[in-house]
């Protein structure tokens, strides 16, 4: 009898206290919240690092260090001929530190129609390669265009960022999202 009314007792402490209540999920705030199983929290991991201040460091939670190549765009690589075309996970995180260092460089606004869908290419269980057309505005209001070319990799359960090919947007006067890159090389 002690044991029923015990256990009565605790029913109704948790059910008082909502633990059973159903909840709307509250987005991830940070690259360290999401868990890579698709491609879109690379893109919103993305989104989130380049536009909050002090979070260059979440990067290096997008790729395998051994495995990630950076490739600009053939035409920004010729209009600065004296930095590499490519570069490793070392160097990224470098570039993007420099980057986001100055809070001018804090990209205020990402296009969020048309532009900005992410589209999934030549999936299979081990990868996929994402095209996303990008447009966005630093807070000094330079504007960047242009594409992005993931290849995302999966290992133990989750996706790394492989490659990231930038192309430079050939009708558009404004700078790529690799020119700024190498700007800051």
């Amino acid at each position: 009898m002690k044991t029923a009314a015990s256990f009565i007792i605790l029913i109704l402490a948790l059910s008082s206290c909502s633990l059973f209540e159903k909840r709307d999920a509250a987005a991830p705030t940070s690259a360290a919240n999401r868990d890579f199983t698709n491609y879109q929290d690379f893109i919103d991991a993305i989104i989130d690092i380049y536009s909050t201040p002090g979070k260059s460091n979440d990067l290096a939670l997008l790729f395998d260090d051994t495995l990630f190549v950076f490739s600009c765009d053939s035409s920004d690589a010729s209009d600065l001929p004296t930095v590499p075309k490519q570069w490793g996970a070392a160097k990224e995180k470098l570039v993007t530190s420099a980057m986001l260092s100055d809070s001018k460089n804090i990209v205020a606004a990402f296009a969020t129609s048309g532009v900005n869908k992410p589209v999934p290419q030549s999936p299979s269980l081990d990868s996929v390669i994402v095209r996303w057309a990008y447009l966005f505005q630093r807070n000094d209001q330079e504007l960047f265009s242009g594409t992005c070319e993931f290849t995302l990799i999966r290992r133990q359960n989750r996706f790394y960022l492989h490659a990231w090919k930038d192309i430079r947007d050939a009708v558009s006067a404004n700078k790529s999202w690799g020119r700024w890159k190498m700007e800051n090389y």
